[in-house]
């Protein structure tokens, strides 16, 4: 299934932004044929220069029961959708281990607002230093579409 995000259900403020999204990276480039169910939706597809691809890395891990070995040294740690399925010790366990994996200065950006995940983040040493809720869309009749992005640092 493919979805998006309507153009005709989100905010001005929105619209910049996904107009302006991957200027500082790269450059628009051409999008794979769409089926016709993303028409009037935003779309968009986003070449990465070179030198800019190279210092990127990623790694897929289990942030509760795996640790990087040896330690990485992460300038960001990006969790989306991932908190808010974990109780308290899973919680605890998964924000020692990503402290772990950033170098001081480091961030960590998620976006679940529980205040537990700031309460055991100062525990392990990730300071809140951002916090907010966006309205996305105003959703026409509809309940308005609402995110949140919270950003933490290393101390």
């Amino acid at each position: 299934m493919v979805s998006g995000l309507r153009r005709d259900s989100l905010s001005e403020d929105f619209a910049v932004y996904f107009r302006d999204l991957g200027k500082a990276i790269g450059g628009e480039s051409r999008l794979v044929p769409l089926p016709r169910t993303l028409e009037g939706h935003f779309t968009k597809a986003v070449q990465v220069r070179p030198e800019i691809a190279a210092k990127v890395r990623a790694t897929l891990s289990n942030v509760i029961v795996e640790r990087l070995d040896p330690p990485a040294q992460f300038d960001a740690v990006i969790v989306t959708n991932v908190f808010v399925y974990f109780g308290r010790a899973e919680l605890a366990l998964a924000l020692a281990n990503i402290q772990g994996m950033l170098k001081p200065g480091g961030y960590l950006l998620h976006n679940e607002l529980r205040p537990e995940v700031e309460e055991l983040g100062r525990y392990v040493g990730l300071v809140p230093v951002q916090a907010r809720t966006i309205q996305v869309s105003a959703g026409g009749a509809r309940t308005p579409l609402l995110d949140a992005f919270v950003i933490q640092q290393r101390r």
